[in-house]
């Protein structure tokens, strides 16, 4: 698929998020918000609901479960249950879905993004989708720009919030490697695009000094307007990528 598993100076030490795969930003994107960056779903032990063939038995699922803790509401003082569910098929797509139920009495206020890391050239490719998007520019501030280039290149840092950006499935063009990733978002409307470039990337002790190179995070995500959910509501936001190398 080329979601890469993790980079090569990943930390297994808990708290410490994994960075690679799908990191699972909840219930707050970022600083937007009282908790460490990024939230707590990311740092914390889920629990193995099920794994196994998909209904009609051309590909595998697998289904993880979080719900709160003492810890977590000492920080976050809601009660929750969290459902994620990855799907590889035999077509090869590969389908996660986060699920959110309120299991408290006050309704709970959250943002979210799927924080998926693409193994790829960074040089040598481009996210299409994007052009006339407003965007915030975390670089700048998060001052808001409108994306006037036809697509988003990697000729330095780029850590943007596009917003309102997945009305339709982006594209990461891989010329290096003839391969283009689409992504389709669900009940997700806005988009993060990040790489770190040199510089950021020789300042994260996770983080080797070239990897920056070799991949792009396209997240879908929740940031402008948090999701507000009532006593026993749920809510479901997922993603699709997908992966086709007769693009180029």
């Amino acid at each position: 698929m080329g979601v890469t598993p993790s980079v090569a100076q990943a930390l297994y030490q808990p708290p410490k998020a994994i960075r690679g795969g799908v990191p699972i930003c909840w219930p707050q994107f970022s600083d937007f918000g009282s908790l460490s960056q990024h939230g707590f779903a990311r740092n914390k032990q889920w629990d193995f609901v099920t794994a196994g063939a998909d209904a009609d038995g051309t590909g595998a699922l697998v289904e993880l479960s979080l719900c709160d803790t003492d810890e977590t509401r000492a920080v976050w003082p809601h009660s929750f249950k969290l459902a994620m569910t990855v799907h590889l098929t035999g077509a090869g797509t590969l389908r996660c879905d986060l699920g959110v139920t309120n299991t408290g009495s006050d309704e709970l206020a959250f943002t979210a993004a799927l924080h998926t890391y693409f193994r790829c050239d960074a040089q040598k490719s481009m996210v299409r989708g994007l052009h006339g998007c407003e965007y915030l520019d975390s670089l700048k501030g998060r001052q808001r720009f409108t994306q006037s280039d036809e697509a988003v290149s990697f000729d330095g840092e780029v850590d943007r919030i596009y917003l309102g950006a997945s009305q339709s499935p982006l594209s990461l063009i891989d010329s290096s490697h003839s391969r283009t990733f689409s992504v389709a978002a669900s009940n997700m409307p806005d988009a993060v695009v990040w790489n770190p470039h040199i510089a950021k990337a020789k300042a994260m002790a996770d983080f080797d000094d070239d990897e920056w190179l070799e991949m792009v995070c396209i997240e879908p995500a929740v940031v402008q307007q948090p999701i507000i959910l009532a006593p026993n509501a749920s809510w479901k936001g997922s993603q699709l990528l997908e992966v086709d190398a007769r693009c180029m």
